[in-house]
């Protein structure tokens, strides 16, 4: 075999090689880059409502009623189960309850089946302090979304 038949095999293997592995992993990259950038956007996003609502939080209880310090609470428990979670979408909402409810609480969350049925689980569990009147999964053109209502029958964990 002569040396330029050598190194046109040569060539063509690396040019193979590079078209075969390289380009795609370039691709990859490139690709899970822009998703760690969304991921962080969200991050910030979410950091963001967290600091309005604890500075409101903050606000209300220097307003001094206490039933009041009982619901951020239980709201601040509620808010804390959705960050464990992989939601990007999800909305609380606490209200005074009528007793022996403390309060009313609904929540409304936006994802994929395996990222709700985790946080479903979560809240229905017997130490959670949150007793289910509704749980319902709903389709939406793109996600699922799980709409939970109960009521807080004591200060939660």
């Amino acid at each position: 075999m002569s040396p330029r038949r050598i190194a046109l095999l040569l060539a063509a293997g690396a040019g193979a090689l590079y078209l075969g592995v390289a380009l795609p992993a370039a691709a990859r990259s490139s690709a899970a880059r822009g998703e760690l950038l969304d991921l962080q956007r969200q991050g910030a996003v979410r950091a963001g409502r967290l600091v309005q609502q604890r500075r409101r939080e903050e606000a209300l209880l220097r307003v001094g009623r206490p039933e009041t310090a009982t619901l951020m609470g239980i709201r601040r428990e509620i808010v804390a189960t959705l960050d464990r979670s992989t939601l990007s979408e999800a909305t609380v909402d606490v209200k005074p309850g009528r007793a022996p409810a403390i309060a009313v609480v609904r929540v409304r969350a936006r994802g994929s089946f395996t990222e709700l049925m985790p946080l479903a689980q979560r809240l229905a569990e017997p130490g959670s302090g949150l007793v289910l009147d509704r749980v319902r999964l709903v389709r939406s053109p793109s996600t699922l979304v799980l709409e939970v209502e109960g009521q807080a029958v004591g200060t939660l964990p």
